[in-house]
């Protein structure tokens, strides 16, 4: 649980700390992009294929739904991005032949849940709270950083000056969405039975 939530906010980090953008749809993602896009896979594909498909999905997701919102500022992305997450939320409820509806649905088990079985899990999670974390630091130290930081402290002398806001914000967006929805994913393996009042 510990690196997962160090995923969690490591992630929400490259949109909320660097560029100072108020997201609540990490959770969201987390929830519907991780663990229903891990649990539709109906476990006949390999576990780290669809991680991988759920960073991937909701990597497309977040570049497709920031060109909705990331023209907003302040409050206005906020409440957006709140709105977005309790989508997600319903999306599930309304689809129970992908993801189990409200009654929620079961996982296969990835094999002999033991002390080895959490020992793997908590290594799994800690590998993308890795990458994340050094993604962030490569990230704050890079051109795609600084123009963050120049959003946060005044987007509009930053379009002045010639920052690309749209294009860095809808990056950091990516970002805060590929990590999360991957521990999203993980997370789903470890529990093996995922429901909307557990995951929302």
């Amino acid at each position: 649980m510990m690196t997962m939530y160090a995923v969690m906010a490591q992630s929400w980090n490259f949109i909320g700390g660097l560029a100072g953008y108020p997201s609540f749809a990490n959770g969201g993602v987390f929830r519907a992009g991780g663990i229903y896009r891990s649990g539709s896979a109906k476990s006949r594909a390999p576990m780290l294929l669809t991680w991988g498909c759920a960073g991937l999905a909701a990597t497309l997701f977040a570049a497709f739904i920031g060109g909705a919102i990331l023209h907003l500022r302040g409050h206005y992305f906020a409440i957006a991005s709140l709105i977005i997450a309790e989508m997600l939320r319903e999306v599930v409820n309304v689809m129970p032949d992908l993801t189990g509806g409200g009654k929620g649905m079961n996982l296969p088990n990835a094999g002999h849940v033991g002390r080895s079985a959490i020992t793997v899990l908590f290594l799994l999670h800690a590998c993308p709270g890795r990458i994340s974390t050094a993604t962030a630091i490569v990230v704050r130290r890079s051109k795609l950083g600084f123009g963050l930081r120049c959003i946060q402290q005044n987007e509009s002398a930053a379009d002045i000056l010639g920052v690309n806001a749209y294009a860095y914000k809808t990056a950091a967006f990516c970002l805060s969405a590929v990590f999360v929805s991957i521990a999203g994913a993980i997370y789903a393996s470890w529990v093996h039975y995922i429901d909307p009042t557990d995951v929302f």
